[in-house]
């Protein structure tokens, strides 16, 4: 209990950096530049001479392209391709390699979203519902730019409302139309197939006006976890700084083919649903209940008020309200918290074995460790000071932050394999 408390109290600040972490290196930059990370490569895009760079986590530059790309991110990578639009592709999106720098196809329309294994391409006009975007969709192979699917999302009736599954790294999965009688249709982004699913839970009343059309009243929101499909209706928010809950909410699991719900079961909080490793998470009170997607029975419950993410292991904790910042990690078998981190924040909200965390000292003065998520210990990696309040992106193996110097600083914060 006494290297608990320690740990807590003290920091990761006062632990000594294993040799295995290694970093940071250094990509040159010049203060206008943005960058993200895809693939195996740190994208920047300069803010001067408009040329799309990649350069591999050592700092070692792999290619620069004069393609004037005028957004190329950040969007995520498939199989080493990347989607990029530029003005001299108007309503056109091109796959790049990010092995050369090279656009390996075009195709016309625009990036709507990336699915399980394709991009998913929109086109005609922009629609005013964020769910939507675009009407007509086509999934695209990103090897080749070939088509794999089209498909076309009517336009909502009056009650009708249009929802977003989200999957695996918070991709969206699936898109339904649901409509005022408890049915809907649902599309696949992975298939571009069509399946009718009924029993839909209805969005909660709004408080003052009626539901128009492509709208929901009151909050819903849709997940899948593994083979299961789950829609989400959570009762209306409690006024600030109340305790109460107005409304309960209600989650529907639907299994890969079937048309009828695989389980049924109300919530005691107005909070959404999270997959948290092969489970769901529903945040109540202080509280987090672990369930079972298969059968919707409850599992355990976790002594921590909001759990994002994990594995059947270990779950990632996280409270950013004001100026209380903690990050935690849990036993997923017995719902004990290991170790919880004051005053600091995530990187990313993705699961990983090692989870980068940042603590703002002051201003832009920051400093960095990494989170072992099997032990919940963290170990410094290095202080900098930020290039501004969004300076810092991870996956699972690397971290890169901007600084004030203008360049991207590159940590390595997994074990040597």
């Amino acid at each position: 209990m006494v290297v608990v408390v320690a740990a807590l109290l003290i920091g990761p600040e006062a632990l000594p950096q294993p040799a295995r972490f290694a970093g940071p290196a250094r990509i040159p930059g010049s203060g206008a530049d943005e960058f993200f990370i895809a693939g195996d490569v740190v994208v920047v895009q300069s803010g001067n001479d408009r040329v799309l760079r990649a350069y591999t986590f050592d700092g070692t530059l792999r290619w620069a392209t004069a393609t004037p790309v005028q957004r190329a991110g950040p969007s995520s990578a498939i199989d080493g391709v990347l989607p990029v639009a530029a003005p001299m592709w108007p309503g056109q999106v091109g796959g790049l390699d990010l092995a050369t720098g090279r656009v390996r196809w075009t195709v016309d329309g625009n990036l709507n979203g990336v699915a399980d294994g394709l991009f998913v391409i929109g086109r005609g006009t922009v629609e005013p519902d964020p769910n939507v975007r675009m009407r007509d969709l086509i999934g695209i192979d990103p090897a080749t730019g070939r088509e794999v699917w089209h498909a076309m999302i009517p336009p909502p009736a009056l009650g009708e409302r249009l929802l977003e599954i989200y999957g695996a790294g918070n991709r969206v999965a699936a898109r339904a139309r649901v409509r005022a009688d408890g049915t809907a249709d649902l599309l696949d982004l992975r298939t571009g197939r069509w399946r009718t699913i009924s029993a839909v839970p209805p969005a909660p009343p709004g408080p003052e006006a009626p539901a128009q059309p492509g709208t929901a009243a009151g909050f819903q929101v849709g997940l899948r976890v593994g083979d299961v499909t789950m829609v989400f209706a959570v009762g209306a928010e409690p006024a600030e700084g109340a305790s109460y809950i107005s409304l309960p909410g209600l989650l529907v699991a639907y299994g890969p083919d079937a048309a009828e719900p695989r389980w049924t079961r109300p919530t005691t909080t107005w909070a959404p649903a999270l997959a948290c490793g092969p489970w769901i998470c529903l945040a109540d009170g202080a509280d987090t209940q672990v369930v079972d997607p298969q059968t919707g029975r409850d599992v355990r419950r976790v002594g921590w008020p909001h759990v994002l993410s994990g594995t059947d292991r270990r779950f990632l904790g996280h409270v950013n309200v004001g100026t209380n910042l903690q990050v935690a990690v849990s036993d997923a078998a017995t719902g004990k918290v290991l170790h919880r981190h004051l005053g600091w924040d995530l990187v990313s909200q993705r699961y990983a074995d090692w989870t980068p965390i940042l603590h703002r000292d002051g201003g832009l003065d920051w400093r960095l460790a990494t989170l072992n998520m099997e032990t919940g210990v963290a170990y410094p990696l290095g202080e900098f000071q930020a290039a501004g309040q969004r300076s810092c992106q991870s996956v699972a193996t690397h971290v890169a932050c901007s600084v004030r110097s203008g360049e991207i600083l590159v940590w390595r914060v997994v074990p040597s394999r």
